[in-house]
């Protein structure tokens, strides 16, 4: 009896800490990232949702992870845990201060790695394993 009730236990918290994942969504509107901070636990998903009108790619800092390139309206998922990059930036927006040209770029859009880089772009957000904070 006491093995069924600790199988039982267990499996009741597994399926707590599975039920606590939650998703959040950024959008991103072509001025800015919204929210510009996340509020996320190891384990939930980011959904980022190109509301701009434009194709937009989205790139973890050091450009430990990518998302994109979005065409309006469109989606893109990312799984955080210990090991994401917290703070992202518009790459587009970076790549457009390196001076892309539609030589380089391809018709303006970013060529190859080139994403530029954090410090340099204007759109930057991040999520956080902070707790949020209390409105009031």
């Amino acid at each position: 009896m006491l093995v069924k009730n600790v199988c039982a236990a267990l499996i009741a918290t597994g399926l707590a800490s599975a039920a606590a994942a939650e998703e959040h969504i950024v959008i991103l509107t072509g001025f800015s990232y919204f929210p510009a901070v996340t509020y996320a636990q190891s384990g939930d998903t980011v959904v980022f949702v190109n509301e701009s009108g434009e194709e937009q790619t989205v790139v973890g800092k050091d450009v430990g992870w990518i998302i994109g390139p979005l065409d309006d309206a469109a989606e893109g998922t990312l799984v955080v845990d210990e090991e994401t990059e917290l703070k992202f930036f518009a790459a587009y927006v970076a790549c457009s201060l390196e001076a892309c040209d539609e030589d380089d770029a391809g018709g303006g859009e970013i060529a190859g790695e080139d994403y530029g880089t954090y410090d340099d772009a204007p759109i930057r957000a991040e999520i956080t394993f902070d707790a949020a904070p209390l409105s009031g």
